[in-house]
């Protein structure tokens, strides 16, 4: 496909290791609590790239905001 085609996979948290444990004691309260969310995540993408990847690249041209700064600047 000449270059204009990307594929990318992209996996995040594959063991399920963003997990939450959390301990209080506090006088006389113990409070133990777990917490653990669907992590694993899983993304396929594809991207192609139209036209002609032969063109030349512009010249660099002043702008209008780059003559004032000039002006200002002198």
């Amino acid at each position: 496909m000449d270059k204009k085609a990307t594929i990318s996979l992209k996996i995040r948290d594959i063991f399920y290791t963003a997990r939450f444990i959390g301990v209080l004691k506090y006088n006389n309260v113990n409070t133990y609590w777990e917490n653990e969310w669907e992590s694993r995540m899983f993304s396929l993408s594809f991207s192609y790239k139209f036209g002609n990847m032969k063109i030349k690249t512009t010249r660099n041209r002043k702008t209008y905001t780059a003559e004032e700064q000039g002006r200002v600047s002198n």
